[in-house]
């Protein structure tokens, strides 16, 4: 697998500082999910800033792999991504939601991209949360961008993914973040 262009990627981290609207930054976080899975044989985004029917929900991203060509971590063939480029730390409340918009579109794996992180330590906040979920049936892969500073190919990015799922499964919750 090639590496990163990492001028490029560079880039991509230092324009999520940049102010704006809060779409315009979860777009530039999209954008750079996308640079971080185009090397990946057998994933690709299916969709972006889609809503249901009901127009109750909108997924910022829908990833859609081959397991078996990708070696994702994900039961689901198609997940959701949520973006979070916010300066706070995710939240419980933004990590249930995401969790119901999960479960409500008869899925059971998201993955949540934050750039601040997990709100609360081990026991509390954010963190408290995704244990919550998992209890639930839900698995929620966190990233964060300390996690993206560190990629150099997309063999990390993988080897990343599931590392914390199987931090999730194990620890139900994250120790890493």
């Amino acid at each position: 697998m090639t590496k990163y262009d990492t001028a490029r990627l560079a880039a991509l981290v230092s324009a999520l500082s940049t102010v704006g609207s809060t779409t315009a930054r979860g777009r530039r976080l999209q954008e750079l999910i996308a640079f971080l899975i185009d090397p990946l044989p057998g994933v690709e985004i299916s969709a972006e800033n889609i809503f249901n029917i009901g127009r109750t929900e909108e997924k910022d991203l829908w990833i859609q792999h081959a397991r078996e060509a990708a070696g994702m971590p994900f039961d689901d063939r198609e997940f959701p991504v949520e973006c979070k480029n916010e300066k706070d730390k995710t939240g419980p409340e933004a990590i249930a939601w995401f969790a119901e918009k999960i479960r409500n579109s008869g899925g059971r794996d998201g993955m949540l991209f934050t750039v601040a992180g997990l709100s609360g330590e081990f026991q509390s906040g954010g963190h408290e949360e995704i244990r919550n979920q998992l209890k639930k049936g839900t698995r929620i892969v966190v990233i964060t961008i300390d996690d993206v500073c560190r990629l150099d190919d997309g063999v990390a990015f993988l080897g990343l993914l599931q590392a914390r799922h199987a931090e999730l499964r194990h620890l139900q919750g994250y120790k890493s973040i």
